[in-house]
């Protein structure tokens, strides 16, 4: 197991893993580090994308960045 400190994370994104950008397009939640990694979050295959923007945006809360908005 590997532990970053909150000062490593420089942002959280929804992100989507494939060509389409639609709702039918699989996304998911990317921890983005400042040393170019990024840590993919599993909420298992059935969560939708909306309870996955809300993670996102729980986590951006308590991180306090702007909150994130899809754009599709």
């Amino acid at each position: 197991m590997i532990f970053h400190s909150l000062a490593d994370i420089v942002d959280v994104q929804l992100k989507a893993i494939s060509w389409h950008h639609n709702r039918n397009a699989n996304y998911q939640v990317a921890i983005v580090l400042k040393y170019g990694n990024d840590l993919y979050l599993n909420l298992g295959e059935g969560s939708s994308i909306n309870k996955k923007l809300e993670t996102v945006n729980l986590i951006r809360q308590f991180l306090k960045l702007k909150l994130q908005k899809l754009h599709i």
